[in-house]
């Protein structure tokens, strides 16, 4: 919601916020690699339905 083509272009703003939330996930997991030397398998998942006034957006990454 704080991305700057919301609320005008919501599929923009949820790929975008995706694509954030994995960048940061990636920059905590190689952080404590080269700390620890273990190597992380996580994946991603999660869902989300965005209602902008009578449209619900969903959308899905990984195994969800």
């Amino acid at each position: 919601m704080r991305h700057k083509c919301f609320p005008e272009k919501p599929e923009i703003a949820i790929v975008s916020g995706f694509k954030a939330a994995e960048d940061i996930f990636l920059k905590v997991v190689l952080a404590v690699e080269s700390k620890t030397q273990i190597l992380d398998q996580s994946g991603s998942c999660a869902v989300i339905a965005l209602i902008v006034d009578d449209i619900i957006y969903i959308a899905h990454t990984g195994d969800s």
